[in-house]
């Protein structure tokens, strides 16, 4: 019987030691970033940024903002006709193109690792309400980062709990069993 107690008790000190060690190695790990949402546009194909009905000029900025806390969370220039801007997943849910400032596009989601061609006729700033300035959202990273799955060591360390748990079961059982 004291064999049993034993056993159990190593068991359960066994798990709880895996337990520990995973929640310790998730809590510092970070998940890798995802890749960014590509959005362009592009006279060539049809879809070049056009400001007041106009050819917008190659030195205008493209700014993406968030939906919906209208903070910026990418920009870029338009040069030859083009324009290019990277939104991280983890910034925002969708977002809304400005040029120079003027008024905005209709809402596009991101989705990590997509490539978006956007068509923009929109109004100057003249012509629309000014935008909000903000810098980019670059999120928080490190411990308070919230995106991605998390380290594998978790599901790493709760299997070895698991089987040292099982292990501790068979333990308790063989004892009993040689008690008798």
């Amino acid at each position: 019987m004291a064999k049993t107690r034993k056993a159990w008790r190593w068991a359960v000190a066994l798990s709880a030691a895996a337990l520990a060690l995973a929640l310790v190695t998730s809590a510092f790990a970070q998940a890798p970033p995802l890749p960014p949402h590509q959005f362009f546009g592009s006279v060539e194909t049809g879809t070049g940024a056009l400001l007041d009905g106009e050819p917008a000029a190659d030195d205008a900025v493209v700014t993406a903002w968030n939906a919906d806390t209208e903070d910026a969370v990418g920009t870029g220039a338009i040069a030859d006709g083009t324009w290019l801007i990277q939104v991280d997943a983890d910034a925002a849910s969708s977002v809304v193109f400005s040029i120079d400032g003027g008024s905005r596009s209709d809402p596009f989601p991101i989705v990590s690792g997509d490539l978006t061609e956007v068509a923009l006729d929109l109004e100057s700033a003249s012509m629309a309400m000014a935008a909000p300035s903000a810098l980019p959202d670059t999120g928080s990273g490190g411990l308070a980062d919230s995106s991605g799955s998390g380290f594998p060591a978790l599901p790493l360390a709760l299997a070895i709990a698991a089987i040292v748990a099982l292990g501790g079961v068979a333990a308790v059982r063989r004892s009993s069993l040689s008690v008798r």
